[in-house]
């Protein structure tokens, strides 16, 4: 029987992407897009791991693009991110019936800044952070983390993220999981595994 559901959140809850970044930083600066994303990516991992701060991701990226001037994150979060209102509408459904927890790769900053626009819609119990955790998906560390303390066995909780990689991870430990593609799709999954939606 499941008791957690474990939801990511870009890309899944919130419609937001690195790419956009990257794509806006290549425009503004006139870059090239593949250097942007060779730039961005190995700090960004750091950045989620909790292991550099913003203003650090920021001056390695006009560093490695050779840069000057503005490459706030926040700014492009706030223009064009989202929150999914059919996915919010069922985290809050499900959170009558279910302990819900939030598991991202993500900054402490960053999910400030989405609990600020978006996550205080929300009804869940628990954020698990990259950066404030110190460990990032798919490492299983992460998961089992989640599952100890909420101490429940790993089959009594379902992952749901748009990554493969996340999500087979979490398998591989005996969670349930879904690699989320959109919500329509997603309903009948959850179904699958008697969840009530």
């Amino acid at each position: 029987m499941i008791k957690l559901v474990i939801f990511d959140l870009g890309g899944v809850i919130i419609d937001f992407n690195e790419a956009y970044y990257c794509r806006y930083l290549s425009e503004r600066f006139n870059v090239d897009f593949k250097k942007v994303i060779d730039t961005f990516k190995p700090l960004n991992k750091s950045l989620e791991k909790g292991e550099i701060e913003l203003n650090d991701m920021y001056s390695g990226i006009k560093k490695g693009l050779g840069i000057k001037g503005d490459v706030d994150w926040n700014k492009i979060f706030y223009q064009k991110s989202s929150l999914d209102l059919n996915m919010m509408n069922l985290v809050n459904k499900l959170s009558k019936s279910y302990k819900i927890a939030i598991l991202s790769n993500i900054s402490i900053s960053r999910y400030l800044l989405a609990r600020k626009l978006y996550l205080y819609k929300l009804h869940y119990d628990r954020a698990f952070l990259s950066g404030y955790l110190g460990m990032v998906k798919p490492e299983q560390n992460i998961y089992k983390h989640v599952i100890n303390q909420f101490n429940i066995k790993p089959e009594e909780s379902i992952f749901i993220d748009n990554l493969k990689v996340n999500t087979y991870a979490a398998e591989e430990l005996g969670i349930k999981a879904i690699t989320f593609v959109n919500y329509d799709s997603l309903l009948p999954q959850l179904k699958r595994y008697g969840i009530k939606v």
